[in-house]
């Protein structure tokens, strides 16, 4: 058994050096695939971090009646920070908001009645529950009014979900598009060695002795595929974080973490996908090649 390992190393090597033209190509063939998986995943992940954010911050506005007193108010502020699902709520005095309107306006309104009641900002830990949770309020008798964007958290709701299923949808694409490019750049590989296959079959060689070789040959096509990958995705990453996060503060991308776990995936990805297309496409070689 050990002997048999090592002459499947030793072969696999010895392939990789003479054949370095078609293992250069059946290695810058898995880093381009997994470069391409590596970069649409980052960027669903940033775009799905941009929705969330999005739709967190959908609130509820809920007014309080005008003869309702501050006590009142922030009882009623209290009640409402007791639903199970409300997440944080934010007290707005009707003083407070009397001073920004006429900031907004740009002028004052000296001997004009404040008209505004006191105001509580409520956030949901979920957009889904706010419509929820407006109901709920809207009926107790302490409130006057309650307002938030039912229609656009639908709106929003319904893209983040577009965007969730889309991502896996891409993200299967793109893996079966990368396998079927190394599946064809392997069969390749093995036209070009079927004299060399042919000579084994013809001394006796088992299709498993025949097959470790090209096996080991392609887990190495897909660490190395893997590794160049990472070689661009990583300081191409982490530029583009130094550039959001200094430039563009608006848009956050995910943490520089994440790549640890991209490079774990990354890794385990040009494997299997190396591993899974070397062994179809030896399948189907070795069912249908017979040496003359």
């Amino acid at each position: 058994m050990l002997r048999a390992i090592e002459f499947a190393l030793r072969q696999a090597l010895t392939n990789i050096r003479r054949h370095g033209l078609m293992s250069a190509v059946a290695t810058s063939t898995v880093a381009i695939a997994l470069c391409i998986v590596g970069a649409a995943g980052l960027f669903l992940l940033n775009v799905n971090l941009w929705m969330q954010r999005v739709v967190g911050e959908a609130e509820v506005y809920v007014y309080a009646k005008q003869r309702l007193s501050r006590a009142d108010a922030l009882a009623l502020q209290h009640k409402i920070n007791s639903l199970p699902q409300v997440a944080s709520t934010r007290f707005v005095a009707r003083e407070d908001a009397y001073r920004e309107l006429q900031h907004s306006l740009r002028r004052s309104l000296v001997g004009v009645p404040n008209p505004l009641p006191d105001a509580i900002h409520v956030r949901t830990h979920d957009a889904s529950q706010v419509a929820q949770v407006a109901s709920l309020v809207r009926r107790w008798p302490e409130v006057e009014m309650v307002v938030h964007a039912e229609h656009t958290i639908k709106i929003l709701l319904a893209v983040r979900h577009m965007i969730g299923v889309g991502s896996v949808v891409a993200g299967v694409l793109l893996l079966l598009a990368a396998m079927l490019i190394v599946h064809n750049t392997i069969r390749l590989t093995l036209i070009a060695r079927r004299r060399e296959i042919g000579i084994m079959q013809l001394v006796g060689a088992t299709p498993a002795f025949v097959a470790a070789p090209f096996l080991l040959e392609g887990a190495f096509h897909g660490a190395a595929g893997a590794a160049i990958a990472l070689c661009l995705l990583v300081p191409g990453y982490a530029y583009a974080h130094r550039v959001f996060t200094r430039s563009l503060s608006l848009f956050p991308l995910v943490p520089l973490s994440v790549l640890v776990d991209c490079s774990v995936l990354l890794v385990v990805g040009g494997l299997v996908i190396a591993g899974a297309a070397t062994a179809v496409s030896l399948t189907r070689f070795l069912r249908h090649y017979h040496p003359a």
